[in-house]
């Protein structure tokens, strides 16, 4: 397991129920996206499912919603504390063998659960599946089709992860006692707690891609991710770091030490020129991660900063040379 990443513990309330699909619905002031996406839920074709709406403390008409649908949802209404510890209370309440998210905006299409269910008990091994997903805009409207697919093994998987998140967390379908192995989402997460959790599965345990389209996520005005877009990126390039010390000290990848350092410093360098200012700011934690661990990265850091420093100075020089004489000391001096 990852043993220095603060993980919240799975304490189960009641007994899981064989064959049984926990939808957890975490929702913040999702009145005008809610009805759509609880309606979808108990919409699925297999039945066996129990919908289970956490209001994470909202201040709109989403309580009054949720109670419209009496029996037929299990409510749970808490303090406002964020996605991730909306989904651990879902978690904890839940009696499903396996657990599914839907973000209050999304939708699930009626054959979402049934195709992913058989597809774990044709593969007993795999602890989850994933699949492709719609994006839609504010009116349901689809905009595209998200491929999805990582790669055969756990090591490509894992490697492709640390490129680009492809996993949507409501095309998931997971077994409940995953989490008494790898534990809960991390609560001292805000924006990064799915991709984290990927990461910690996927180090444990191998899991199966569907190539089908039955969930759709939604893009709108009024979503948390585009009011904290510097934050995000700030807390995503930590978090791989994390884990990428982590996956190294249980030799998960399979190569030299050396080789996936440097491999490393090939991802980040893209998000350097993705992210920037994200990746200045973590640029103390990579100077001052573990020695051994490290060394190869940090070597390779510092001759991309000199390498850059050297074509810089040349650009000024050059610029020096041929500015006329009254920009020549702005330059200069700049």
């Amino acid at each position: 397991m990852l043993t220095n990443l603060r993980r919240p513990v799975l304490v189960c309330s009641v007994d899981v129920q064989p064959e049984k699909v926990s939808i957890i619905i975490p929702v913040y002031n999702g009145e005008a996206y809610l009805r759509q996406a609880v309606d979808s839920a108990l919409a699925q074709t297999y039945r066996d499912c129990e919908v289970i709406v956490v209001d994470d403390g909202s201040k709109d008409g989403t309580a009054a919603i949720i109670e419209s649908y009496g029996s037929r949802v299990v409510p749970l209404h808490k303090a406002n504390g964020g996605t991730s510890s909306a989904l651990n209370a879902g978690i904890r309440l839940a009696r499903g063998e396996y657990i599914a998210w839907l973000s209050h905006d999304d939708l699930f299409l009626p054959r979402k659960t049934q195709v992913q269910v058989d597809y774990l008990r044709a593969n007993r091994t795999l602890a989850a599946c994933y699949m492709d997903y719609l994006i839609v805009d504010e009116k349901g409207n689809e905009i595209s089709r998200f491929n999805a697919t990582l790669g055969r093994t756990r090591s490509e998987m894992l490697r492709q992860l640390f490129v680009q998140n492809k996993i949507s967390g409501c095309a998931m379908l997971i077994r409940a006692q995953v989490f008494e192995r790898v534990g809960l989402f991390r609560e001292d997460l805000k924006y990064t707690q799915d991709f984290d959790m990927w990461f910690r599965i996927l180090s444990d345990f191998p899991i199966g891609y569907i190539p089908q389209a039955l969930e759709k996520q939604r893009v709108h005005a009024m979503q948390q991710g585009k009011f904290g877009v510097e934050r995000y990126r700030r807390e995503e390039l930590n978090m791989l770091l994390d884990t990428f010390q982590n996956l190294r000290s249980r030799k998960i990848f399979g190569g030299s030490e050396s080789e996936e350092c440097l491999w490393l410093a090939g991802v980040l360098s893209m998000h350097r020129r993705a992210y920037g200012r994200a990746s200045r700011l973590n640029w103390h934690v990579l100077w001052h991660g573990p020695g051994n661990r490290l060394r190869a990265l940090r070597a390779e850091m510092t001759n991309w900063e000199r390498a850059t420093h050297t074509r810089l100075r040349e650009l000024k020089r050059r610029a020096l040379s041929a500015a006329p004489k009254p920009l020549r000391n702005w330059i200069k001096y700049s």
